[in-house]
């Protein structure tokens, strides 16, 4: 027994000698604790060895482990002297398929990727005991975004989000969804988060976005991190989640601000509280369609995703377009829109329908391909198929957001603890040998503007400068 004297009462505790040897030991591991995010490991990663007790921070360090290893088992920037490639060189025909090599690389593995990919998560392994999740998880974002390849990437939580939504666009980011008392911010241009502009804020979200080039930077990090509190949190840009400050610019040329706090986890379900600006909202739509207008005599084709409708395959899809074709002998303009189309397969109908226009093109007057910033993977490929094997095709739009020359053939993981799930390409698609560029640039430019929808706007360019010709 053990008395405690205390000024006013007296107060008796019982301790038991086990129950001093318990608090001693949780004190020394505590301590433990702190000198183990003051070692850094300085070995070989691959050598790593397990050291944090159980509980939590031992199952974070089993799944920064396992990303690591993941990305280093199969990426072909960090694979040991080898990359693996997929030539994808259009074939006429059926007989199109990609041709496996395995090319010596001697940038594989080397400093430019490797060492700067395993210093940062040798950092965060010893930090672990002293970083909050959030902190642990955007680490990961931060060491996979060395490889600047956008098909290696963390798949970013919707919890603790803020109360907007945002859509990119050639003249700024402007809200598309926002709380039913912020109304006034809906369709407004973002200009500030924090009082930090926003185009510094997009820069600085490169240390956790893969930046394959700055043009997707610019236009995909808005819309997918900065209405999350613990991106911003991390990259320093605020310093807490409680009355932080949104400054937009009115249609009217004011600017205005709201004090906004992260919503709790699961009311951006709650439709209810929100409005939406569906003219800045992707409508959701089928893979493929198309319609013919004969007052024009154009058929459009609507491509918005690179995997096969069940039932209705891209093969039985082109028949149609192309009996369309031939029963009018002929149409005088085709337009093939893969704006949005955010990739999935090469399927093999595209194939066979790239194969038709090649034989058809003297019955077919102009062939416009429509792309922008979301057009992306397989959707850039079928874009670049139809730019350099069809005679005279011409691309209409804005610059898709990466080139046909790119790291894919992506394998999904999932970490066993904490549930981050993840994709790691495992080789390099090359599907327009000797391409330069960081992306497909169209012949004709024509920007998505907040005050005109984008197809609009490029078939009346089209009218006046394409068909008047």
């Amino acid at each position: 027994m053990y008395k405690i004297f205390c000024r006013k009462n007296t107060v008796y505790f019982f301790f038991s000698p086990l129950l001093i040897i318990i608090l001693l030991f949780t004190s020394c591991e505590n301590t433990q604790k702190r000198q183990i995010a003051s070692e850094p490991f300085s070995g070989d990663l691959m050598q790593y060895e397990l050291v944090l007790r159980r509980g939590r921070d031992r199952d974070w360090e089993e799944d920064v482990l396992e990303f690591a290893m993941n990305l280093i088992n199969n990426h072909p920037l960090l694979l040991r002297n080898r990359i693996t490639y997929s030539v994808n060189s259009f074939r006429r025909g059926f007989d199109y398929d990609p041709i496996w090599e395995l090319r010596a690389r001697d940038y594989s593995r080397d400093k430019e990727f490797y060492e700067p990919f395993s210093s940062k998560i040798k950092e965060i392994l010893w930090k672990i005991p002293i970083l909050d999740d959030y902190e642990i998880y955007y680490g990961l974002a931060e060491a996979s975004s060395i490889l600047s390849d956008l098909h290696t990437r963390i798949t970013y939580p919707t919890v603790k989000i803020f109360p907007f939504q945002f859509s990119t666009f050639s003249d700024g980011i402007f809200t598309r969804r926002v709380l039913i008392s912020d109304e006034r911010a809906l369709g407004a241009e973002l200009i500030a988060i924090n009082y930090v502009p926003v185009a510094k804020i997009v820069q600085i979200m490169g240390s956790i976005f893969p930046v394959e080039n700055e043009y997707v930077l610019s236009r995909w990090a808005p819309w997918s991190l900065i209405n999350k509190s613990e991106a911003l949190l991390y990259t320093g840009i605020i310093n807490s989640t409680a009355d932080i400050p949104f400054t937009f610019l009115d249609t009217y040329g004011e600017e205005f601000t709201f004090f906004s706090d992260i919503l709790v986890h699961g009311a951006e379900e709650d439709t209810d509280r929100f409005l939406v600006n569906y003219d800045l909202s992707s409508p959701i739509e089928a893979n493929y369609w198309f319609e013919y207008f004969p007052e024009s005599d154009m058929i459009h084709v609507r491509f918005n995703s690179s995997y096969d409708i069940e039932g209705y395959p891209f093969t039985q899809f082109s028949d149609e377009v192309f009996h369309v074709i031939r029963e009018n002998n002929g149409i005088e303009t085709l337009v093939f829109d893969v704006r949005g189309n955010m990739g999935g397969l090469i399927l093999s109908g595209v194939r066979q329908f790239i194969s038709n226009l090649i034989d058809e093109r003297e019955i077919i007057g102009s062939i416009l391909v429509l792309i922008d910033e979301n057009t992306y993977s397989a959707g850039v490929i079928t874009a670049g198929f139809l730019k350099k094997y069809v005679d005279d095709v011409i691309l209409i739009g804005i610059p898709t957001s990466h080139g046909p020359n790119f790291f894919a053939g992506i394998h999904t993981f999932t970490l066993p603890n904490s549930g981050i799930s993840y994709t790691v390409s495992t080789r390099f698609n090359e599907s327009w040998p000797g391409f330069e560029g960081y992306n497909l640039m169209p012949d004709i430019y024509v920007p998505n503007t907040i005050d005109k929808n984008h197809f609009q706007a490029i078939m009346e360019v089209i009218t006046s400068q394409v068909l008047r010709k």
